[in-house]
């Protein structure tokens, strides 16, 4: 819980994937969703989440979640996490207040 500016920058503060075979039943936006209530309690104010630009899905999610587009950040070569082929993360902002 936290902040660590060369992490959540590029990453979020939430990360998530579901298998293709579980796909489509909001399992991501229901767990996120299960995680506010312990960021509140940690006296956070927001979420920040992040996305690959061609994630369709995961965009939706964020976006029935509440969380509002901030923009698309370029991810340095030398980012510490594994980015991908990506090198661009499409950044929200879930406000907890």
């Amino acid at each position: 819980m936290g902040w660590n500016e060369n992490v959540i920058r590029y990453a979020g503060h939430i990360g998530y994937v579901v298998e293709a075979a579980h796909r489509g039943r909001r399992y991501a936006e229901r767990a996120c969703r299960m995680i506010v209530p312990l960021a509140k309690q940690h006296k956070m104010t927001a979420l920040w989440m992040t996305c690959q630009p061609d994630n369709a899905s995961s965009r939706r999610t964020l976006e029935r979640l509440g969380a509002e587009y901030v923009g698309v950040l370029d991810v340095p070569l030398e980012y510490p996490l594994n980015a991908g082929a990506e090198r661009k993360k499409m950044c929200f902002r879930l406000r907890l207040q």
